[in-house]
Protein backbone atom coordinates (compact mmCIF):
# COMPACT_ATOMS: atom_id res chain seq x y z
CA UNK A 1 0.00 0.00 0.00
CA UNK A 2 1.27 3.43 -0.92
CA UNK A 3 1.37 5.98 1.84
CA UNK A 4 -0.25 9.75 0.44
CA UNK A 5 2.32 11.47 3.37
CA UNK A 6 5.25 9.68 2.07
CA UNK A 7 4.71 10.49 -1.94
CA UNK A 8 3.66 14.08 -1.18
CA UNK A 9 7.17 14.00 1.02
CA UNK A 10 8.64 12.69 -2.13
CA UNK A 11 6.72 15.28 -4.35
CA UNK A 12 7.82 18.37 -2.46
CA UNK A 13 11.55 17.11 -2.74
CA UNK A 14 11.49 16.42 -6.36
CA UNK A 15 9.38 20.17 -7.40
CA UNK A 16 11.49 21.91 -4.19
CA UNK A 17 14.54 20.85 -6.18
CA UNK A 18 13.15 21.38 -9.51
CA UNK A 19 12.37 25.22 -9.07
CA UNK A 20 15.22 25.75 -7.20
CA UNK A 21 17.05 24.97 -9.84
CA UNK A 22 14.78 26.80 -12.31
CA UNK A 23 15.24 29.83 -10.10
CA UNK A 24 18.94 29.84 -9.77
CA UNK A 25 20.04 28.74 -13.27
CA UNK A 26 16.30 29.91 -15.35
CA UNK A 27 15.54 26.39 -16.64
CA UNK A 28 15.97 22.77 -15.23
CA UNK A 29 16.55 19.29 -16.92
CA UNK A 30 14.44 17.77 -19.24
CA UNK A 31 15.22 14.72 -17.94
CA UNK A 32 14.01 16.21 -13.94
CA UNK A 33 10.72 17.37 -15.57
CA UNK A 34 9.57 14.10 -17.20
CA UNK A 35 10.67 12.13 -13.82
CA UNK A 36 8.62 14.97 -12.28
CA UNK A 37 5.72 13.91 -15.04
CA UNK A 38 6.29 10.34 -14.41
CA UNK A 39 5.82 10.65 -10.84
CA UNK A 40 2.43 12.59 -11.14
CA UNK A 41 1.10 10.13 -13.47
CA UNK A 42 1.99 6.97 -11.27
CA UNK A 43 -0.28 8.96 -8.59
CA UNK A 44 -3.17 9.12 -11.02
CA UNK A 45 -3.11 5.73 -12.53
CA UNK A 46 -2.78 4.16 -9.27
CA UNK A 47 -5.92 6.05 -8.20
CA UNK A 48 -3.69 7.72 -5.11
CA UNK A 49 -4.67 10.80 -5.77
CA UNK A 50 -7.53 12.39 -7.99
CA UNK A 51 -6.36 15.56 -9.93
CA UNK A 52 -7.92 18.15 -7.75
CA UNK A 53 -5.56 16.93 -5.04
CA UNK A 54 -2.35 17.26 -7.31
CA UNK A 55 -3.08 20.03 -8.93
CA UNK A 56 -3.57 21.82 -5.21
CA UNK A 57 -0.20 20.09 -3.85
CA UNK A 58 1.46 21.21 -6.84
CA UNK A 59 0.16 24.60 -6.76
CA UNK A 60 1.26 25.04 -3.06
CA UNK A 61 4.11 24.13 -3.69
CA UNK A 62 4.81 26.43 -6.59
CA UNK A 63 3.37 28.99 -4.39
CA UNK A 64 5.66 28.64 -1.77
CA UNK A 65 9.44 28.30 -4.09
CA UNK A 66 8.04 31.32 -6.14
CA UNK A 67 4.85 33.86 -4.13
CA UNK A 68 3.25 33.43 -7.63
CA UNK A 69 0.62 31.05 -8.72
CA UNK A 70 1.24 28.61 -11.47
CA UNK A 71 -1.56 30.84 -13.35
CA UNK A 72 0.19 33.77 -12.61
CA UNK A 73 3.43 32.32 -13.58
CA UNK A 74 2.04 31.40 -17.16
CA UNK A 75 0.40 34.75 -18.10
CA UNK A 76 3.90 36.28 -17.23
CA UNK A 77 5.23 33.79 -20.04
CA UNK A 78 6.72 31.31 -17.72
CA UNK A 79 5.37 27.82 -17.78
CA UNK A 80 6.51 25.39 -15.35
CA UNK A 81 3.67 23.24 -16.16
CA UNK A 82 3.95 19.05 -15.85
CA UNK A 83 1.78 16.74 -18.40
CA UNK A 84 -0.48 16.06 -16.00
CA UNK A 85 -2.17 18.92 -16.58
Amino acid sequence: MINKERYISVLSQLLNAYYEKTKRTGSASKESKQYIDGYLTAARSSDLFQYEELKNIVEKIHLKAFGKTIQGDRDRGRIFIFDIW
